[in-house]
């Protein structure tokens, strides 16, 4: 195998995005655990709670290993990535999902925007899927 290049790498305007969103949505993670300490003191099953759970996961871890694997695939398995239209679209999604998840559970608004969140959010996770699958395709097979 030979050493690493970059010459596969995707467009900066796909993995800068992933990261500039989870870096704010760090931000405001911790002025949401500074600004809701009284919600620390109940039940789990508080929606301060829930919002500061899924902006975690969701808005910064996620949205790391978005553009962490969009960034490395391509330049392990020495192939471009299938589509950056696609990873545009997957990021686009999961960060519109993202803050309205946030939003509907900070309000405990069960309905239709948390179920619109969570609808756009599968879909992008399946286009992640479906780009990182595609890619992995592109790889030559041994000897």
């Amino acid at each position: 195998m030979s050493a690493a290049t970059t010459s596969n790498s995707p467009s900066k305007w796909l993995v800068l995005p992933h990261y500039a969103f989870a870096a704010v949505t760090f931000v405001v993670l911790c002025l949401l655990l500074v600004f809701s300490t009284d919600s620390f003191g109940g039940h789990y099953f508080h929606p301060k709670l829930l919002t500061m759970t899924h902006v975690a996961a969701l808005g910064w871890a996620t949205m790391i290993i978005f553009g962490s694997v969009y960034q490395l695939l391509p330049v392990v398995l020495e192939v471009r990535l299938y589509s950056d239209k696609l990873g545009m679209v997957a990021f686009a999604m999961l960060s519109t999902g993202t803050i309205l998840l946030s939003i509907a559970f900070w309000n405990f608004w069960v309905g239709t925007i948390m179920h619109l969140a969570a609808c756009l959010l599968f879909v992008s996770f399946l286009l992640f899927a479906y780009n990182v699958v595609q890619t992995a395709r592109q790889v030559k097979k041994w000897g």
